[in-house]
């Protein structure tokens, strides 16, 4: 629920921590000056399980004598109409101490997208893209380090001289040694004795291994494929950057996978490049968006 408190900031968060047992509370002063404050808390309810409902209330100072408060109410398993009656106590409490209110909206699904602000649902949209370019950059990062590592230079002589997997890696205890595909594949038991390294990752053995072979396929192959293995032990490629530009064929066959998608063949991929610039474009949008909206709210305040 979203009030209008008629009240200085002071005085209603005051309040709420006298009121609310237990309390938690913390403030924060805006750049604008104005104050904003989260409050936490619980209830116990006696449904024959004893359920807990935990309590939020959000604090933002408006124009003077006047605070927005929002109000949520959650718990697992707990019926709608005990996070009514939670949220409704606090109410009643406001009414009992003469502080007038006016009630802006009220909803009952708590995680429901139609509860998002224009602005929430830009911050999520920027999230959504930025954590997407992070992924890339991760990919194209961890690609290069690969490509630049001294794989056996922390090796014993013994192990070092014969071939090993160019993903062996040491740990702190001088007799085991780590399977460094783990890190780009699931291992099932990606720590390894002496005698099972020189047993498996030797002599140029790991050229067969499973995990290498999957960890080559990983850093090869363009950060947009998406591969996922069939019952007969082959391969279906999708081509990922559709979900940011208009691919006419996002289902790949292996000809058209080992033509374009390995190695650094995508580097000239009009789908990849397209999908980065979308990417790019579209943070950029975002941002702008984002800043006139301050700006907005800020002249509202004024």
């Amino acid at each position: 629920m979203k009030l209008l408190v008629n009240s200085d900031f002071p005085s209603l968060f005051y309040f709420l921590s006298r009121i609310m047992n237990p309390f938690q509370g913390t403030c924060f002063k805006l750049k604008n000056g104005k104050l904003m404050g989260i409050v936490m808390s619980e209830e116990l309810f006696f449904t024959g399980h004893g359920y807990v409902a935990s309590l939020v209330i959000l604090l933002k100072e408006k124009e003077k004598d006047k605070v927005s408060m929002e109000i949520f109410s959650y718990a697992t398993r707990l019926r709608d109409k005990n996070h009514k009656k939670h949220v409704k106590s606090i109410l009643e409490l406001l009414k009992t101490y003469k502080f007038q209110y006016e009630i802006l909206k009220e909803f009952n699904d708590f995680f429901s997208q139609y509860n998002l602000s224009d602005f929430d649902k830009l911050i999520l949209d920027q999230g959504r893209l930025l954590s997407a370019k992070r992924q890339l950059e991760n990919f194209e990062l961890e690609k290069k380090r690969i490509k630049e590592r001294e794989p056996f230079r922390d090796l014993p002589t013994e192990i070092k001289f014969s071939a090993p997997c160019p993903l062996l890696e040491t740990s702190e205890f001088s007799d085991i040694f780590i399977c460094g595909a783990s890190k780009y594949t699931y291992v099932p038991h990606s720590s390894l004795s002496k005698k099972e390294t020189i047993n498996q990752c030797t002599e140029n053995r790991y050229m067969n291994c499973k995990y290498y072979i999957e960890t080559l396929d990983k850093i090869r192959t363009c950060p947009f494929l998406k591969s996922q293995a069939t019952l007969l032990g082959d391969y279906i490629y999708t081509c990922k950057a559709s979900k940011h530009v208009h691919v006419p064929f996002s289902r790949i066959s292996r000809k058209q996978f080992t033509k374009h998608c390995i190695k650094d063949r995508y580097y000239d991929c009009e789908y990849y490049l397209n999908a980065l610039n979308t990417i790019e474009n579209k943070i950029k949008e975002i941002e702008e968006k984002i800043e006139n909206n301050e700006i907005n709210q800020q002249k509202l305040l004024e």
